[in-house]
Protein backbone atom coordinates (compact mmCIF):
# COMPACT_ATOMS: atom_id res chain seq x y z
CA UNK A 1 0.00 0.00 0.00
CA UNK A 2 1.47 3.33 -0.91
CA UNK A 3 1.92 5.75 2.09
CA UNK A 4 0.71 9.35 2.32
CA UNK A 5 3.61 11.35 4.02
CA UNK A 6 2.46 14.57 5.96
CA UNK A 7 3.98 17.99 4.70
CA UNK A 8 6.86 19.07 6.62
CA UNK A 9 5.33 21.35 9.13
CA UNK A 10 4.84 22.56 12.51
CA UNK A 11 2.38 21.65 14.66
CA UNK A 12 1.63 22.35 18.19
CA UNK A 13 -0.03 20.44 20.48
CA UNK A 14 -3.31 21.90 21.51
CA UNK A 15 -4.68 21.02 25.07
CA UNK A 16 -8.48 21.64 25.12
CA UNK A 17 -11.19 20.34 27.80
CA UNK A 18 -10.21 18.79 30.48
CA UNK A 19 -6.49 18.86 29.77
CA UNK A 20 -7.42 16.49 27.10
CA UNK A 21 -4.72 17.19 24.22
CA UNK A 22 -5.87 16.68 20.72
CA UNK A 23 -2.44 15.39 19.20
CA UNK A 24 -1.90 12.76 21.82
CA UNK A 25 -5.17 11.07 20.82
CA UNK A 26 -4.28 10.91 17.83
CA UNK A 27 -1.05 8.72 18.55
CA UNK A 28 -0.98 5.24 17.53
CA UNK A 29 -0.39 4.27 21.40
CA UNK A 30 -4.05 6.36 22.15
CA UNK A 31 -5.73 4.32 18.97
CA UNK A 32 -4.67 0.80 20.51
CA UNK A 33 -6.00 2.01 23.86
CA UNK A 34 -8.96 2.90 22.06
CA UNK A 35 -9.17 0.07 20.34
CA UNK A 36 -9.00 -2.29 23.57
CA UNK A 37 -12.27 -0.03 25.59
CA UNK A 38 -13.86 0.03 22.39
CA UNK A 39 -14.68 -3.24 23.04
CA UNK A 40 -16.29 -2.95 25.99
CA UNK A 41 -20.17 -2.51 26.65
CA UNK A 42 -19.62 1.51 26.55
CA UNK A 43 -17.89 1.55 23.18
CA UNK A 44 -20.39 3.30 21.31
CA UNK A 45 -20.14 6.43 24.05
CA UNK A 46 -16.67 6.20 23.99
CA UNK A 47 -16.43 6.25 19.82
CA UNK A 48 -18.51 9.60 20.20
CA UNK A 49 -16.87 11.01 22.80
CA UNK A 50 -13.44 11.21 20.33
CA UNK A 51 -15.64 12.86 17.83
CA UNK A 52 -17.34 15.05 20.67
CA UNK A 53 -13.36 16.35 21.37
CA UNK A 54 -12.52 17.08 17.65
CA UNK A 55 -15.62 18.85 17.65
CA UNK A 56 -14.50 20.72 20.79
CA UNK A 57 -11.86 21.36 19.30
CA UNK A 58 -13.06 23.25 15.92
CA UNK A 59 -15.04 25.60 18.45
CA UNK A 60 -11.96 26.54 20.80
CA UNK A 61 -9.24 26.46 18.79
CA UNK A 62 -10.46 29.77 16.13
CA UNK A 63 -10.99 31.71 19.95
CA UNK A 64 -7.61 31.25 21.28
CA UNK A 65 -6.25 34.33 18.34
CA UNK A 66 -7.95 36.90 20.42
CA UNK A 67 -5.86 38.82 18.06
CA UNK A 68 -4.61 37.03 15.07
CA UNK A 69 -1.22 36.76 14.01
CA UNK A 70 0.39 34.98 10.74
CA UNK A 71 2.31 33.01 12.75
CA UNK A 72 -0.41 31.59 15.03
CA UNK A 73 -2.90 31.73 11.94
CA UNK A 74 -0.19 29.19 10.32
CA UNK A 75 -0.21 27.05 13.37
CA UNK A 76 -3.62 27.01 13.16
CA UNK A 77 -4.18 26.27 9.70
CA UNK A 78 -1.12 23.51 9.94
CA UNK A 79 -2.66 21.62 13.19
CA UNK A 80 -6.22 21.38 11.42
CA UNK A 81 -4.93 20.04 8.38
CA UNK A 82 -2.62 17.49 10.81
CA UNK A 83 -5.88 15.97 12.25
CA UNK A 84 -7.59 16.20 9.11
CA UNK A 85 -4.75 13.92 7.66
CA UNK A 86 -5.24 11.31 10.38
CA UNK A 87 -8.76 11.64 10.13
CA UNK A 88 -8.54 9.79 6.97
CA UNK A 89 -7.79 6.20 8.51
CA UNK A 90 -8.33 6.09 11.68
CA UNK A 91 -11.61 4.52 11.84
CA UNK A 92 -10.90 2.66 8.68
CA UNK A 93 -7.59 1.41 10.91
CA UNK A 94 -9.05 0.35 13.94
CA UNK A 95 -12.82 -0.56 13.63
CA UNK A 96 -11.92 -4.27 13.37
CA UNK A 97 -11.15 -4.05 16.96
CA UNK A 98 -14.68 -2.63 17.77
CA UNK A 99 -18.16 -4.44 18.15
CA UNK A 100 -19.74 -5.57 15.13
CA UNK A 101 -22.42 -3.25 15.31
CA UNK A 102 -20.02 0.13 15.62
CA UNK A 103 -18.05 -1.22 12.98
CA UNK A 104 -20.17 0.31 9.94
CA UNK A 105 -20.03 3.71 11.43
CA UNK A 106 -16.66 3.84 12.30
CA UNK A 107 -15.58 6.43 10.44
CA UNK A 108 -14.00 10.06 11.31
CA UNK A 109 -14.09 10.87 7.40
CA UNK A 110 -17.13 13.07 7.55
CA UNK A 111 -15.02 15.64 9.94
CA UNK A 112 -12.45 15.88 7.54
CA UNK A 113 -13.91 18.67 5.18
CA UNK A 114 -14.75 20.45 8.26
CA UNK A 115 -11.04 20.23 9.78
CA UNK A 116 -9.69 21.60 6.74
CA UNK A 117 -11.99 24.20 5.51
CA UNK A 118 -11.19 25.47 9.49
CA UNK A 119 -7.66 25.54 8.29
CA UNK A 120 -7.98 27.05 5.10
CA UNK A 121 -9.91 29.67 6.74
CA UNK A 122 -7.76 30.54 9.40
CA UNK A 123 -4.84 30.98 6.51
CA UNK A 124 -6.51 32.69 4.37
CA UNK A 125 -7.93 35.81 6.17
CA UNK A 126 -4.86 36.35 7.69
CA UNK A 127 -3.41 36.86 3.97
CA UNK A 128 -6.29 38.70 2.86
CA UNK A 129 -5.90 41.16 5.96
CA UNK A 130 -1.79 41.25 4.57
CA UNK A 131 -3.21 42.16 1.24
CA UNK A 132 -5.20 44.94 2.36
CA UNK A 133 -2.78 45.89 4.59
CA UNK A 134 -0.43 46.32 1.65
CA UNK A 135 -2.78 47.87 -0.24
CA UNK A 136 -2.96 50.28 2.35
CA UNK A 137 0.60 51.22 2.52
CA UNK A 138 1.10 50.95 -1.61
CA UNK A 139 -2.16 53.82 -1.79
CA UNK A 140 0.00 56.19 0.33
CA UNK A 141 2.66 56.70 -3.01
CA UNK A 142 0.11 58.51 -4.73
CA UNK A 143 0.84 57.23 -7.68
CA UNK A 144 4.82 57.20 -9.79
CA UNK A 145 4.59 60.85 -10.95
CA UNK A 146 7.35 63.46 -11.02
CA UNK A 147 10.00 60.47 -9.34
CA UNK A 148 12.18 62.16 -10.96
CA UNK A 149 12.23 64.88 -8.35
CA UNK A 150 14.28 63.50 -5.18
CA UNK A 151 12.05 64.20 -2.64
CA UNK A 152 9.39 62.37 -4.52
CA UNK A 153 11.64 59.37 -5.56
CA UNK A 154 12.54 59.17 -1.53
CA UNK A 155 8.94 58.89 -0.55
CA UNK A 156 8.17 56.04 -3.30
CA UNK A 157 10.89 54.14 -2.56
CA UNK A 158 10.37 54.24 1.52
CA UNK A 159 6.85 52.83 1.34
CA UNK A 160 8.33 50.21 -1.21
CA UNK A 161 10.94 49.41 1.46
CA UNK A 162 8.05 49.09 3.99
CA UNK A 163 6.22 47.04 1.90
CA UNK A 164 9.10 44.82 1.11
CA UNK A 165 9.79 44.88 4.99
CA UNK A 166 6.35 43.28 5.98
CA UNK A 167 6.49 40.54 3.28
CA UNK A 168 10.03 40.19 4.83
CA UNK A 169 8.36 39.93 8.36
CA UNK A 170 5.62 37.39 6.73
CA UNK A 171 8.19 35.18 5.36
CA UNK A 172 10.11 34.86 8.81
CA UNK A 173 6.83 33.87 10.06
CA UNK A 174 5.83 31.38 7.66
CA UNK A 175 8.98 29.58 6.53
CA UNK A 176 9.56 26.54 7.92
CA UNK A 177 6.30 26.60 9.95
CA UNK A 178 3.72 26.39 6.31
CA UNK A 179 4.57 23.16 4.35
CA UNK A 180 6.72 24.69 1.35
CA UNK A 181 3.89 24.36 -1.01
CA UNK A 182 1.88 26.60 0.88
CA UNK A 183 4.61 28.52 1.85
CA UNK A 184 5.55 29.80 -1.81
CA UNK A 185 1.51 30.24 -2.58
CA UNK A 186 0.92 32.62 0.75
CA UNK A 187 4.21 34.50 0.43
CA UNK A 188 4.06 34.58 -3.61
CA UNK A 189 0.40 36.46 -3.18
CA UNK A 190 1.52 38.79 -0.76
CA UNK A 191 4.00 40.11 -2.83
CA UNK A 192 2.37 40.03 -6.39
CA UNK A 193 0.01 43.02 -4.34
CA UNK A 194 3.46 44.55 -4.35
CA UNK A 195 4.35 43.91 -7.67
CA UNK A 196 1.29 44.06 -9.71
CA UNK A 197 0.39 47.20 -7.89
CA UNK A 198 3.66 48.94 -9.54
CA UNK A 199 2.62 47.34 -12.67
CA UNK A 200 -1.06 49.29 -12.53
CA UNK A 201 0.50 52.35 -11.07
CA UNK A 202 2.80 52.62 -14.39
CA UNK A 203 0.06 51.23 -17.20
CA UNK A 204 -2.03 54.09 -15.88
CA UNK A 205 0.35 56.90 -16.49
CA UNK A 206 -0.73 58.81 -19.39
CA UNK A 207 2.46 60.44 -20.33
CA UNK A 208 5.93 59.29 -18.89
CA UNK A 209 9.06 61.88 -19.23
CA UNK A 210 12.26 60.58 -20.16
CA UNK A 211 13.38 61.62 -16.80
CA UNK A 212 10.80 60.06 -14.86
CA UNK A 213 10.54 56.91 -17.22
CA UNK A 214 14.53 56.26 -15.60
CA UNK A 215 13.33 56.96 -12.37
CA UNK A 216 10.24 54.53 -12.26
CA UNK A 217 13.15 51.93 -13.98
CA UNK A 218 15.26 52.69 -10.74
CA UNK A 219 12.22 51.79 -8.30
CA UNK A 220 11.15 48.96 -10.38
CA UNK A 221 14.88 47.35 -10.51
CA UNK A 222 15.01 47.67 -6.36
CA UNK A 223 12.20 45.71 -6.01
CA UNK A 224 13.21 43.19 -8.70
CA UNK A 225 16.26 43.10 -6.43
CA UNK A 226 14.82 42.37 -3.23
CA UNK A 227 11.86 40.07 -4.05
CA UNK A 228 13.98 37.01 -4.47
CA UNK A 229 16.01 37.51 -1.33
CA UNK A 230 12.07 37.24 0.58
CA UNK A 231 12.50 33.38 -0.27
CA UNK A 232 15.62 31.77 2.38
CA UNK A 233 16.74 29.58 -0.34
CA UNK A 234 17.49 30.79 -4.15
CA UNK A 235 14.72 30.24 -6.78
CA UNK A 236 15.32 30.11 -10.30
CA UNK A 237 14.00 32.81 -13.22
CA UNK A 238 10.99 29.92 -13.99
CA UNK A 239 10.42 29.22 -9.95
CA UNK A 240 10.18 32.92 -9.46
CA UNK A 241 7.58 33.10 -12.08
CA UNK A 242 5.45 30.28 -10.35
CA UNK A 243 5.35 31.52 -7.43
CA UNK A 244 4.57 35.34 -8.47
CA UNK A 245 2.16 35.04 -11.44
CA UNK A 246 3.01 38.71 -12.17
CA UNK A 247 6.51 38.09 -12.51
CA UNK A 248 7.09 38.45 -16.33
CA UNK A 249 4.65 41.24 -16.99
CA UNK A 250 6.43 43.25 -14.07
CA UNK A 251 9.61 42.83 -15.68
CA UNK A 252 8.45 43.92 -18.88
CA UNK A 253 7.03 46.81 -18.06
CA UNK A 254 10.44 47.52 -16.17
CA UNK A 255 12.24 46.92 -19.43
CA UNK A 256 9.93 48.95 -21.49
CA UNK A 257 11.22 52.07 -19.47
CA UNK A 258 14.36 52.08 -21.44
CA UNK A 259 14.00 50.18 -24.49
CA UNK A 260 13.75 51.98 -27.58
CA UNK A 261 10.89 52.86 -29.72
CA UNK A 262 12.15 50.36 -32.58
CA UNK A 263 13.04 47.41 -30.27
CA UNK A 264 9.69 47.29 -28.84
CA UNK A 265 8.03 47.14 -32.68
CA UNK A 266 10.60 44.07 -32.66
CA UNK A 267 10.39 42.49 -30.07
CA UNK A 268 6.28 42.47 -31.11
CA UNK A 269 7.03 41.44 -34.05
CA UNK A 270 8.93 38.24 -32.50
CA UNK A 271 5.20 37.63 -29.79
CA UNK A 272 8.15 38.63 -27.28
CA UNK A 273 5.93 41.11 -24.67
CA UNK A 274 3.17 39.44 -22.92
CA UNK A 275 1.22 42.56 -21.87
CA UNK A 276 -2.00 43.23 -24.01
CA UNK A 277 -2.13 44.96 -26.88
CA UNK A 278 -3.71 47.72 -25.53
CA UNK A 279 -1.30 48.01 -22.89
CA UNK A 280 1.52 47.84 -25.13
CA UNK A 281 -0.12 50.93 -27.34
CA UNK A 282 -0.70 52.82 -23.80
CA UNK A 283 2.87 52.45 -22.92
CA UNK A 284 4.15 53.26 -25.93
CA UNK A 285 2.17 56.39 -26.07
CA UNK A 286 2.94 57.91 -23.01
CA UNK A 287 6.84 57.21 -23.38
CA UNK A 288 7.24 58.70 -26.56
CA UNK A 289 6.41 61.74 -29.10
CA UNK A 290 3.66 61.77 -31.62
CA UNK A 291 6.01 60.48 -34.64
CA UNK A 292 5.47 59.00 -37.60
CA UNK A 293 7.67 55.89 -36.28
CA UNK A 294 5.46 56.01 -33.12
CA UNK A 295 2.31 56.01 -35.19
CA UNK A 296 3.39 53.24 -37.63
CA UNK A 297 4.42 51.47 -34.31
CA UNK A 298 1.48 51.79 -32.74
CA UNK A 299 -0.16 50.60 -36.35
CA UNK A 300 1.77 47.02 -36.32
CA UNK A 301 0.64 46.38 -32.00
CA UNK A 302 -2.78 44.37 -33.40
Amino acid sequence: MKQVLFSTCDVLPVQIASGLQIHSCLTKRFYLRCAAVFACSRAVELFYGVRDVLDLFRSIAPTKLKKPDPYHSAILHNDCFYIAHHLLCLGYRYKASLPEDLQAIATFVDLVPAFRQLGEQALMTMVAEQHSLLREKMETMHGLRECHLPERFNEIRGVLDSCLESAQELGRAWDKTLPSTVFNMTLGSVVTVIMAGLVHEVLSLQDIAERDADGIHELLSIVSEAVPKLWQVELTPTELAEHLPCWTRFHQVRELMVTRLVDIGEKHQDQYWVLKSDELRSMVKALFTNTDMRAEIIAIIA
